[in-house]
């Protein structure tokens, strides 16, 4: 286990307060010295979330919220000029069928699968494009149900990305925090 400090960030117990509420523990063996980042990160592949470095040297643990309100809205008059882009993947890009393997303690530990696909991308891309997950470290297969229906809500969609700048006002937001466009 790890304890946090309590002069830690407040994201990190925010964070750990959001898994916590979707019924995600874990089972991790980490077989190797490596930097806690690597650790973190390996952990974040399971779960989903963000670290994030700040200038000041510290991280920010960022769990995902649908619930979370935006901290910046921004339009048209806050970009910098000419600065905006906005590109969005190809369809034949996103994973429509995917499966994992978790470890299953109800069943003496053993390795078992759960699935989740998006039948209107099947039928939109009229085949299915299939991906394969790591959820070995799940070890209750609710949790890698939840979890791998979350993956199939994110990857069968194009990902979206923007590129912008900003006046210095918006410095005090930090990487990882909500903003509406």
């Amino acid at each position: 286990g790890c304890r946090w400090p309590s002069t830690a960030r407040p994201g990190l117990p925010a964070a750990a307060s959001s898994w916590a509420e979707t019924g995600y523990g874990l089972k991790i063996v980490f077989s190797r010295p490596k930097p806690v980042g690597e650790h973190i990160m390996q952990v974040l592949g399971f779960v989903g979330g963000w670290l994030v470095g700040r200038a000041d040297g510290t991280l920010s643990l960022r769990a995902p919220d649908p619930d979370a309100a935006p901290s910046a809205v921004l339009g048209d008059g806050d970009f910098l000029e000419g600065s905006f882009s906005f590109k969005r993947a190809a369809w034949d890009t996103t994973w429509n069928d995917l499966s994992g393997k978790f470890t299953d303690a109800a069943q003496d530990y053993s390795e078992r699968a759960v699935t989740a696909n998006n039948a209107a991308s099947i039928q939109l891309l009229g085949l299915r494009r299939k991906k394969s997950v790591d959820l070995t470290a799940f070890t209750d297969r609710s949790a890698a149900q939840r979890r791998i229906e979350e993956l199939r809500d994110v990857e069968s969609y194009p990902a979206a990305s923007f590129s912008f700048d900003v006046p210095r006002d918006y410095a005090p937001l930090d990487q990882g925090q909500l903003l509406e466009i």
